[in-house]
């Protein structure tokens, strides 16, 4: 998985990358599902991985509302 998101970064950026995840239908509990996401990004930088794991999510989410 490393391998791959490295190459979709470098082929269309980390302002077109976003890490998702199907936890609510996956047997993975949510510490396993980070853990997930931090190791397929270890071929990232600091300021892809920011990217890529928070900012464009954000960026095209929003922030969550707070309650």
């Amino acid at each position: 998985m490393a391998r791959f998101l490295r190459t979709v970064v470098d082929l269309m950026g980390p302002e077109r990358t976003m890490w998702g995840s199907d936890y609510g239908n996956t047997p993975a509990t949510y510490p396993q599902s980070v853990e997930a996401a931090l190791a397929a990004s270890v071929h990232l930088d600091e300021a892809e991985r920011k990217a890529v794991l928070h900012d464009t999510g954000r960026r095209i989410f929003g922030a969550a509302p707070r309650r």
